[in-house]
């Protein structure tokens, strides 16, 4: 498995009010060592196109977690995958939990990838 090359975790969220018209608070993730990682704002302005302050929050924090997840599921799929081979090899329930690996394999690859932008 590739290893993540960006900065690392954990990552924590900083809220601000903005002084921006139709914007009521704005974000930035920021490292441990102050880092800032990513920002964003909300979008009220746009009516209900827009990303209100409760979602932009809710975006904010999945952003942060990001570190944990992946190592979290990078740790659970080496678990299944020894636990699989040795107690269920060959049955279909392999084979079923299997398909769910290599979702979770494709979602860390997506998100290691380095020619995406």
């Amino acid at each position: 498995m590739s290893k993540f090359k960006g900065t690392p975790g954990p990552w924590g969220v900083i809220v601000g009010k903005s002084n921006v018209a139709g914007v009521n608070s704005t974000f930035t993730i920021q490292s441990d060592e102050r880092l800032s990682i990513a920002s964003g704002q909300s979008q009220e302005h746009l009516g209900d196109d827009g990303i209100h302050e409760d979602e932009m929050l809710a975006n904010a924090r999945l952003i942060a977690t990001a570190p944990e997840l992946l190592d979290a599921l990078d740790r659970l799929i080496a678990d299944v995958e020894r636990a699989t081979h040795v107690e269920f090899g060959g049955t279909p329930w392999l084979k079923e939990k299997m398909a769910e690996i290599d979702y979770a394999r494709a979602a860390i690859a997506k998100a290691l990838r380095e020619d995406a932008p």
